[in-house]
C-alpha cells in the first residue's frame, strides 16, 4: 500500500537554546521574532515561525525527560 502525502502543516524542530534558535533564522532567514510559549504538561518551551513557505516549530525541552503529550 502506498501512501501520499499532499501536505504538511508544520515541522517539529528541537532545539537545545530556543532564545539561540530564533535569533539565528531572524539572521540567516529574516523571520521576525515570535512569541515562545511554555508548555509546562509536555516539558517544552515552543514557538511557531514561517520560513518561506514552511512552518517550523522549535521545541526546547524544559527538563532532562520531556512528556509525550500524552498527558
Amino acid at each position: 500500500m502506498v501512501c501520499t502525502i499532499n501536505h504538511f502543516d508544520h515541522v517539529g524542530v528541537a532545539v537545545k537554546d530556543i532564545r539561540a534558535a530564533l535569533a539565528f533564522f531572524e539572521k540567516v532567514f529574516d523571520v521576525p521574532d515570535a512569541e515562545v510559549v511554555g508548555m509546562e504538561d509536555q516539558g517544552v518551551r515552543a514557538c511557531l515561525i514561517e520560513v518561506g513557505q514552511t512552518r517550523l516549530e522549535l521545541l526546547e525541552p524544559t527538563s532532562p525527560d520531556p512528556g509525550s503529550g500524552d498527558s
